[in-house]
C-alpha cells in the first residue's frame, strides 16, 4: 500500500511517525521548492543538508539519494502536510520546517509564484497562524529591498570611479590639473591637434600613421568629453 502511494505522489497517511519518515517528509518538501526555481541548487541543497545534520543527524548521509528519488517521484505538498500535522502538534515544529522553506525559497533573492503558493498551501494545512507567514515575508521583503539598495549603490560608486578614472586620464593627456577651466582645456586642444594631426605625418611608415590616428582620435573624445562636463 505504501509503495503505491509513493508511486502516486502521495506521501502514505498511514505511515508511522518515525524519524525517518519524518526526514523524508521534509527532504520531499524541500524538493517540491527547489522544482520551481532550480538556481542556487548548490545553495539550497547545502539549507537541506544543514537542517538535516542538526535534526536528523543519523540521516545525514541519505540526503543525497531522498533528494533524488523526491524530484524523481514527487510528492504532493498536501499530502506531506497532512501527515506531519496530524504529527506535529508543537508550533516550533511546524516553524522549524516553514523557516527552512521559506530559506530555500528566498536564496535566489525573490520568490517566485510557484514557491509562494507551496509555502502558503503548507502553512494553511499544517495550521500555521497567517501572522508567522507574514512575519517571514516582511523580513524577506526588507532583507531584498536593502539588498537592492546595495547593490545600486555600488553600481553608482562604480560609475562615479569609472567617470573619475576617465576624466582623471583625459586630463593627464591634456596635461592639466582637474581644477582647469574650459578656456584652459580648449586652448591645450588646440594645442594637441595641431602637433599631432595626421598631415603633419604624411612620411611616416604605415604602423606610425596607425597609431597617429588613434591618438588623433583619443584627443577628439577626450576633449568632447571634458568639454561636456558639468
Amino acid at each position: 500500500v505504501y509503495t503505491r502511494n509513493w508511486e502516486r505522489g502521495i506521501f502514505p497517511p498511514r505511515s508511522s511517525f518515525t524519524r525517518i519518515n519524518h526526514f523524508e517528509a521534509i527532504v520531499c518538501l524541500s524538493a517540491n521548492i527547489m522544482r520551481c526555481n532550480k538556481e542556487n541548487y548548490a545553495e539550497k541543497r547545502m539549507l537541506l543538508v544543514k537542517h538535516i545534520q542538526y535534526n536528523f543527524p543519523e540521516h545525514s548521509d541519505g540526503v543525497s539519494d531522498s533528494l533524488l528519488e523526491a524530484f524523481q517521484t514527487p510528492i504532493s505538498t498536501e499530502s506531506i502536510a497532512y501527515w506531519l500535522n496530524k504529527h506535529l502538534s508543537i508550533l516550533a515544529q511546524k516553524l522549524r520546517i516553514l523557516d527552512l522553506l521559506f530559506a530555500i525559497a528566498t536564496i535566489d533573492g525573490h520568490i517566485l509564484k510557484n514557491e509562494c503558493r507551496i509555502i502558503e498551501q503548507f502553512c494553511s494545512l499544517m495550521e500555521i497562524p497567517n501572522q508567522e507567514y507574514t512575519q517571514r515575508w516582511e523580513a524577506h521583503n526588507k532583507v531584498r529591498l536593502e539588498h537592492e539598495k546595495r547593490e545600486r549603490s555600488k553600481v553608482e560608486t562604480s560609475k562615479e570611479l569609472s567617470s573619475l578614472t576617465l576624466k582623471n586620464k583625459y586630463l593627464s593627456l591634456f596635461d592639466l590639473s582637474i581644477d582647469s577651466s574650459k578656456e584652459t582645456i580648449k586652448k591645450s586642444y588646440r594645442k594637441l591637434v595641431k602637433a599631432n594631426h595626421p598631415d603633419m605625418f604624411k612620411d611616416a611608415t604605415l604602423a606610425e600613421k596607425q597609431l597617429i590616428s588613434e591618438r588623433f582620435i583619443e584627443i577628439q573624445e577626450a576633449y568632447e568629453y571634458l568639454m561636456n562636463l558639468p
